[in-house]
């Protein structure tokens, strides 16, 4: 293993052979995480190397597995802890300036606020893949920040968006999905990937199987569209719910395209499912990506057989096992509150 480090401007510093414990967290449409420590002892273990602000490039047996920005550092002698978020972490930074944009397909606008955002100062971020998709308009203000925002509108979609290696923006449609034979087992003896006894929440408590939106134009005309899925009804009775909708919208396609993929994502109870595997012929950990649809079977849990997608992969690559959460939602602990002082 070793970790290539590169200056805030990219041009490459050193690399590192002495480390340890490295942790890897992607998530989808997420910043992805990255954490190692180093012994304060170690040849290359000195200011430079370490900077806050620091591009890395992690690699394992020749291939690279992770990569981004350093962002904390902590002292513990006789070893500093070092944690690291992918390049997006240089978009969730960036301020937007108010701006209503006209008419654009959503690739059209993510990439028009990633060059408006490098217009004030360059993120080193440019775009990569931008799959054809629906148009809308979208108006943001001065308070709101380029991740969050680009995340929102692909969210609200049911869209992809991740930043590369090569920090190129991608923004996807839909993810080329791996072998469909590939599985999560649990309960079936030799055939078992799961070392640890997952859990399984499922829930309506966040389900609509029939979901209603609307909008106020500047013309004082109200564009509304109300979608259902009379399956999910017979099965659950009805559960309501509406989409709120970001600022800027007044086209009638994007409320019937935003309606439907809510309806899409929530008609049906949610799964959160959380597991830890190991390295397998069944599920290759090098193979598995957030956004994969995988097969899950618990025989244990009322023989709980499913195809799930894949929202985060926690990697150890020391012990070459991960934990992944597959289904609709990731719950969180609520973040620590950080006083600061002067």
């Amino acid at each position: 293993m070793k970790i290539i480090v590169y200056n805030k401007d990219h041009v490459k510093l050193d690399e590192l052979t002495e480390f340890d414990s490295p942790i890897s967290v992607n998530t989808l449409n997420g910043i992805n995480k990255f954490t190692f420590n180093v012994p304060l002892s170690a040849s290359k273990t000195n200011p430079n190397n370490l900077k806050l602000g620091n591009h890395i490039e992690f690699f394992q047996n020749g291939e690279l597995k992770w990569f981004g920005i350093i962002v904390t550092r902590s002292f513990k002698n006789p070893i500093i802890d070092l944690s690291c978020y992918g390049y997006a972490f240089n978009l969730s930074t960036r301020r937007l300036r108010a701006k209503e944009y006209p008419t654009l397909k959503y690739g059209d606008l993510i990439e028009q606020i990633l060059n408006d955002v490098n217009k004030i100062k360059d993120t080193g971020i440019r775009m990569g893949i931008k799959d054809t998709s629906s148009t809308t308009t979208r108006t943001v203000q001065n308070k709101h920040f380029a991740w969050d925002k680009i995340t929102s509108y692909c969210d609200e979609m049911n869209y992809y968006i991740s930043v590369d290696k090569d920090r190129k923006l991608n923004f996807q449609t839909s993810i080329e999905q791996p072998r469909d034979d590939y599985f999560i087992k649990w309960g079936y003896d030799e055939f078992d990937n799961v070392i640890k006894t997952p859990s399984v929440e499922q829930s309506i408590l966040e389900m609509a199987n029939s979901v209603y939106g609307e909008v106020l134009t500047i013309d004082d005309v109200t564009l509304s569209h109300e979608a259902s899925d009379s399956d999910s009804i017979d099965s659950y009775g009805l559960i309501e719910g509406i989409v709120s909708f970001n600022d800027g919208v007044n086209q009638e396609s994007t409320i019937v395209s935003t309606v439907e993929a809510s309806l899409n994502k929530r008609s049906w109870p949610l799964n959160t499912i959380t597991v830890e595997i190991v390295d397998s012929i069944y599920a290759p950990l090098d193979d598995l990506k957030v956004g994969f649809m995988i097969n899950v079977y618990f025989r244990d849990y009322f023989e709980f057989l499913t195809e799930e997608k894949i929202l985060e992969i926690t990697r150890n690559y020391k012990t070459q096992t991960a934990t992944i959460t597959l289904g609709q939602t990731i719950y969180r602990d609520q973040k620590p509150q950080i006083k600061l002082y002067k």
